[in-house]
């Protein structure tokens, strides 16, 4: 059983009061059953092995059973419902994400994260319900590579600036001839051999904006925990809430931080 603080209340992690608040007990505030069926404890769950689930039928029988929401669950649930309203300065620097990587792959970091967007309240319930963490791998060969771009062939590709005329009507009728600059192919069709001024272009793989969003997700996730946490102290009636206990930068570290251990909080289940 879980030890209590000199004031009564029992320590826990943030992640698990989450998974709690929002597997076990909101889903009391939805007697119809209008919204997602409510699962079964977190007790059963780690008991069984996977997820209890409930039909929506049963949810007016189940809220006559447990009754309303714990009164810590409603003032976590207000204060997730806060993150979206949250400065959207809210910002991960690159140099953070992307730390453990090679310089040319820093370089590019900065402008893939200009075209990151997330919706902090969604990304947090969404591994609240699931009891899981938000995978910041990409896979295998994760350290993205420059590699030159590939022709058809598979043969590296070569490409030329090349100045063309146009001619174009005016809207009062008039043709005039203006000078474009575009980008055609570099190797001349007869040789196949790149052209004099031919040059390569060169590409991430994997893309450097994969890698970006994946760890920019569990940045905020992480950063969101954080600030829930903060935010909690002093209001709980039954909780000290503690953590996040998710490391902060796992690329850094090593760790496989995908995966939470399953833990059995005595207040949390009774």
């Amino acid at each position: 059983m879980a030890k209590l603080d000199n004031r009564g209340l029992t320590p826990v992690d943030i992640e698990d009061l989450l998974s709690w608040t929002y597997r076990e007990e909101m889903p009391k505030a939805d007697p119809l059953g209008l919204g997602p069926p409510r699962s079964g404890s977190l007790s059963q769950m780690i008991a069984l092995g996977t997820r209890v689930q409930e039909s929506r039928g049963d949810s007016l029988f189940a809220a006559c059973i447990y009754g309303n929401p714990h009164e810590d669950a409603v003032i976590l649930d207000e204060l997730v419902r806060e993150l979206d309203r949250l400065s959207a300065e809210w910002h991960v620097p690159p140099a953070e994400l992307v730390s453990d990587l090679p310089d040319d792959v820093q370089a590019e970091a900065e402008r893939a994260l200009s075209g990151y967007r997330i919706q902090r309240m969604a990304l947090v319930l969404r591994y609240a319900k699931g009891l899981g963490r938000p995978d910041w791998r990409v896979g295998p060969g994760e350290t993205p590579e420059r590699r030159a771009v590939r022709a058809r062939n598979g043969q590296d590709a070569w490409f030329v600036q090349v100045t063309r005329r146009l001619k174009e009507k005016t809207v009062d009728g008039r043709t005039i001839v203006r000078s474009v600059t575009i980008e055609e192919p570099g190797r001349d069709p007869k040789t196949r051999r790149p052209r004099r001024d031919a040059y390569r272009k060169f590409e991430f793989e994997p893309p450097v904006s994969t890698v970006i969003d994946r760890r920019a997700d569990y940045a905020q996730w992480h950063a969101a925990l954080t600030w829930l946490a903060g935010e909690c102290a002093g209001r709980l009636t039954a909780h000290e809430v503690t953590g996040p206990a998710a490391p902060e930068r796992p690329w850094e570290t090593g760790e496989d931080a995908s995966e939470r251990p399953r833990r059995v909080l005595a207040s949390l289940v009774t």
